[in-house]
């Protein structure tokens, strides 16, 4: 007991003892590791041979806190650091937003510029953009998990949702000999949040482009999941970068954590390796302006019988020779069975039924036919 006191391991019972964690060792999961803490300790030599030491039940996180950091996890192994930012904005900052949230007013503030309650997480992550650009870093990408308080529409109660937020500027990646220093685009937040949204394993996720920019982004989309509206991202107007006195382009999202923790789990299901061979077919597409990635791809599983298990766009080309109202997509599509191997009339066939369901519903037919 004396020797897991000293090292800040609280112990507490007579015959049975509970070691209580502090939430800084992390390194402490399991039984077998306060063992050794304490033979570490003591030393291997003073412990009898006949000694029989038994373990009661190790106490873990509760299952949200496990969850919450395993997306942590997740967001740091994308490059991201975790930002921390307190709960008070000023009144203008809340009204820069322009994101219609009222403000909610603190009775005793704690300086005459933290005056209300946040509406969004975002306020905070520009403030911390902010001082990492004032300091001469140009390329960051922080993320922020916290509560924001917005009043309910009957305004006699306070909703505090759980959300995570992030902000991401300047390059992908440094500079390296082969010259690759694009700067962090739309597509490349996006890709993160779909990982992000993978972890709940739901195949429901879209993203869907709003149609009328925000006054908190200039183009963006709105993010679905489970067919419930979660979150916005995108890349942020210059009206709200110039009032929190910024010069740089930042992407930013913001997510409530809540229906995604509902669906998050650490049981994990054995899938069979496939049995059979695969099939590729290649699909060039001339697509109305109108018409997005996203439908073309749910139409094709949709009409697929579930024998299309990838889809790839791997090629996009616009030009006046074609139409100005009409884009060329290029898909690489892999066709497998689960019960047999595919051959090429069963494969020819569901192509030309993918390609007329494509052409009826959203107007889009193969290139080369006209």
């Amino acid at each position: 007991i004396d020797t897991l006191t000293a090292i800040d391991l609280p112990v507490t019972g007579d015959t049975i003892l509970e070691v209580h964690i502090p939430s800084f060792r992390r390194d402490i999961e399991i039984r077998e590791d306060i063992a050794e803490e304490v033979i570490r300790i003591v030393g291997f030599d003073k412990i009898p041979k006949n000694t029989m030491i038994t373990f009661g039940k190790v106490t873990t996180l509760p299952q949200n806190d496990m969850k919450i950091r395993k997306i942590k996890d997740y967001f740091i192994a994308c490059g991201f650091d975790e930002a921390v930012n307190i709960s008070f904005l000023s009144f203008d900052e809340i009204c820069n937003l322009k994101t219609g949230a009222v403000p909610i007013p603190l009775l005793n503030p704690i300086t005459s510029n933290l005056t209300h309650l946040r509406p969004s997480l975002v306020p905070g992550l520009l403030h911390t953009a902010k001082s990492n650009f004032n300091i001469g870093l140009k390329d960051i990408r922080c993320f922020e998990i916290g509560n924001v308080y917005l009043k309910t529409p009957s305004a006699e109660s306070i909703a505090e949702p759980l959300r995570i937020a992030g902000i991401v500027a300047g390059k992908v990646k440094n500079s390296d000999w082969r010259g690759e220093n694009r700067l962090f685009d739309y597509y490349d937040l996006k890709g993160i949040i779909e990982g992000f949204l993978d972890l709940a394993q739901s195949p429901n996720v879209r993203f869907r482009k709003m149609q009328n920019t925000s006054a908190l982004l200039d183009e963006g989309s709105r993010i679905y999941f489970e067919n419930n509206e979660i979150g916005i991202m995108g890349c942020m107007s210059n009206e709200v970068i110039d009032s929190f006195n910024l010069s740089k382009q930042l992407h930013i999202f913001e997510i409530d954590l809540e229906p995604v923790l509902h669906c998050l789990s650490f049981d994990y299901a054995f899938k069979e390796l496939p049995k059979y061979p695969a099939v590729l077919r290649d699909l060039c597409l001339l697509v109305p302006n109108e018409i997005t990635h996203q439908q073309i791809k749910d139409t094709i599983i949709n009409n697929s019988d579930g024998l299309v298990k990838t889809i790839q766009l791997f090629d996009t080309y616009q030009s006046e020779k074609i139409s100005r109202d009409l884009r060329s997509f290029t898909y690489s599509l892999v066709f497998r069975s689960d019960s047999e191997t595919l051959n090429d009339e069963t494969v020819n066939s569901k192509i030309t039924e993918i390609i007329s369901r494509l052409s009826e519903t959203l107007g889009v037919r193969l290139r080369g036919e006209e």
